[in-house]
């Protein structure tokens, strides 16, 4: 099998198997093998968090321990997911503001 030439340019944290990944927790929770989930999922979820496959498995993590009634951990990793999408929406509302300030370009193309 041939992989597309970015998937071969080696992208930063991002794999073209990332989507396959949540896709294989999501067969195992579907059979309630949830610990068996749990491996891709936790992989996935300390990875890139703009990946959507990253999305997925910060969520699905605690559902999972949910599930196996692992409470506390469930807790705390949806915390984590929280956390993670908060600072996201943190990075997004600072493009945004400079953006409208007319900073953006100058700080990402260090342009005048």
């Amino acid at each position: 099998m041939r992989l597309p030439s970015s998937a071969r340019q080696g992208a930063p944290q991002r794999s073209v198997l990332q989507p396959g990944a949540a896709q294989l927790g999501w067969v195992d929770a579907s059979r309630e093998r949830f610990e068996d989930a749990l491996v891709p999922w936790s992989i996935l979820a300390e990875r890139e968090v703009t990946d959507p496959a990253v999305q997925e498995a910060l969520l699905a993590v605690p559902y999972a321990y949910g599930k196996l009634g692992v409470y506390s951990t469930a807790a705390l990793k949806y915390e984590t997911a929280l956390k993670a999408f908060g600072g996201e929406i943190d990075k997004l509302g600072a493009s945004i503001t400079s953006i409208r300030q007319g900073t953006f370009l100058k700080g990402c193309c260090g342009r005048n």
